[in-house]
């Protein structure tokens, strides 16, 4: 019986780590991944091209 009560809370807190973090990684995606790509475009140099910058890869 301890042991089906130690299984259920574990499902408890999966299922409501699950529900919480959903919503974060949504706005880690939607929020932080915009901002990375403004940084690498800043961080790169300026090229007659289109796009008007040069990879930082290259």
């Amino acid at each position: 019986m301890a042991l089906l009560k130690k299984l259920n809370l574990r499902d408890r807190h999966l299922s409501r780590a699950l529900n919480i973090g959903t919503p974060y990684l949504w706005l880690g995606l939607f929020f932080l991944l915009p901002f990375a790509i403004v940084l690498h475009i800043s961080l790169a140099e300026t090229a007659l091209a289109q796009p008007p910058y040069t990879s930082l890869w290259q």
